[in-house]
């Protein structure tokens, strides 16, 4: 079947009311900007508005993204490959989970602006807390996992399943045993028909882990135990 991926833009302007430029004049002086496709495409006119007010802003393309300042949650080096660049990142967009992991990335504070509320936000320290503890438990429990299955998306754009066979190969030769689980769309119910596995690890979308409740046993997304196979 074919598939055509149509990309979304909004409409919506990114300038900043005078109210939220006050703000932004209070921040560092180099800020470093990344969004989503959604948004990209309004990313000069807001650089234009910033450096209006004194600032001096930094954008890169991303290794796996199309355009610049673009992040996605898989790949966030747009924002690593300036983070010495710059002293803060600022996450034009919605939700939390780009700029926590921009955050964890890269090292560096992160503010949020929304353009559909025209709020700043400064992403707070018990969001990325929060990120990190669920990261401990999952590399906890998939160290000591002895059956450990490997969550492979078939979608186009997620599909990893080179990766996934490498780290089949590495679990192995750790003496323990790997399972390769192929899915289009992800159906948590079906886990549950693999009670033997203790320990899920996801080479689709990490976004997949803001579903972590709905697994029936602990989740790892494979960025996170690489350092420990390879």
């Amino acid at each position: 079947m074919h598939k055509i991926f149509v990309e979304a833009r909004s409409k919506v302007s990114l300038l900043m009311p005078d109210s939220v430029l006050q703000e932004i004049k209070k921040l560092p002086e180099r800020i470093g900007i990344v969004t989503t496709v959604q948004h990209y495409h309004k990313i000069g006119e807001l650089r234009k508005q910033l450096e209006s007010v004194g600032k001096k802003i930094f954008t890169a393309k991303g290794y796996r993204t199309k355009y610049e300042a673009q992040i996605l949650g898989c790949d966030v080096t747009a924002a690593t490959a300036i983070k010495d660049k710059v002293n803060v990142f600022l996450y034009v967009g919605t939700g939390v989970f780009h700029p926590v992991e921009v955050s964890v990335k890269t090292g560096k504070k992160v503010y949020t602006y929304n353009p559909y509320t025209k709020k700043l936000k400064f992403l707070e320290e018990s969001e990325i807390l929060s990120y990190n503890r669920r990261k401990k438990a999952g590399i906890k429990v998939f160290l000591s996992s002895q059956n450990i299955g490997i969550l492979v998306s078939t979608k186009p754009g997620q599909q990893n399943m080179r990766l996934a066979f490498e780290i089949k190969k590495k679990i192995e030769e750790k003496h323990k045993k790997a399972f390769l689980l192929l899915f289009d769309t992800l159906d948590f119910s079906q886990l549950e028909n693999f009670p033997f596995v203790d320990c899920f690890v996801n080479t689709a979308c990490p976004r997949i882990m803001d579903d972590y409740s709905k697994f029936p046993k602990p989740v790892v997304n494979v960025e996170d135990i690489k350092e420990f196979l390879f």
